[in-house]
């Protein structure tokens, strides 16, 4: 079907078969859709303040790629392939007890939120890994001058993880703090599959750019993606830096963990 994405105030998506009262699971939808969207998630007035608290925090923000992005307290993907590695496992404890003092209420209804929409599956933060987290790209540095690479999410999966027909992989943004101008995100309909690896997925999406949806986000919107499926933050522009809460999942039919 035509690459676009569910509106999670639906409780239909377009094109499919009656439901009844319910929208279908989160998993159905992103075997679908490369995204799922809820406007207003988070109010306005509460996402400015979340931006103060995160900017009162600078001192502990961790400086990721050489500072073109920075996350706090920390994240995965930065550290996935250097001596950082062993030192988020070290710390996630400690840095999930620093989240839940200053931001508990966020991660709460981030939780809370997901639990709704996969009502068979428990939901919880990875054992030993960090919970959902904060990310912050400056408005000096690159993604105010480019766009961002089309990439998929895979850090922090691996082995029996990438069982396609038994899990389904996805990640959580919260639009924070929007730039100025710009900073959307860009998404394509296609998977990573036994058939289609990462180098040819990639490049597959990168021939097709006119079959991309583009989504822009308010404060308080959520996004969430099909982590296997192409994506690519724009370029934005003006004086206000871009500041999301994140987070990646791995789900069966029982369990769904989060991390970041």
């Amino acid at each position: 079907m035509p690459c676009q994405i569910f509106d999670l105030h639906e409780t239909e998506a377009p094109g499919r078969k009656p439901h009844g009262p319910t929208r279908p699971s989160l998993t159905e939808i992103l075997e679908e859709y490369p995204a799922a969207r809820l406007t207003g998630f988070l109010d306005k007035d509460w996402c400015a303040d979340i931006a103060d608290r995160v900017r009162a925090c600078r001192s502990d923000w961790s400086k990721d790629y050489g500072g073109e992005q920075h996350s706090y307290p920390n994240n995965f993907y930065a550290r996935a392939n250097d001596n950082g590695r062993n030192r988020y496992f070290e710390r996630s404890e400690t840095l999930n007890a620093q989240m839940e003092r200053a931001f508990g209420a966020e991660r709460a209804r981030l939780l809370t939120f997901i639990r709704s929409l996969m009502p068979e599956a428990a939901v919880e933060i990875r054992g030993g890994w960090q919970g959902p987290a904060f990310v912050i790209f400056p408005a000096d540095e690159l993604l105010s001058r480019e766009p961002g690479p089309i990439h998929i999410d895979l850090e922090g999966l691996a082995g029996s993880d990438l069982d396609l027909t038994a899990v389904s992989c996805f990640s959580v943004i919260c639009m924070i703090q929007p730039p100025e101008t710009g900073g959307g995100v860009k998404l394509w309909n296609l998977r990573l599959s036994s058939f289609l690896d990462e180098e040819q997925l990639l490049s597959e999406a990168e021939a097709r750019p006119d079959e991309a949806v583009l989504t822009h986000y308010q404060a308080g919107d959520l996004l969430i993606i099909n982590s296997l499926s192409p994506h690519q933050i724009l370029q934005f522009g003006g004086n206000r830096d871009r500041i999301t809460l994140n987070a990646f999942a791995i789900s069966t039919p029982a369990l769904c963990q989060l991390w970041f």
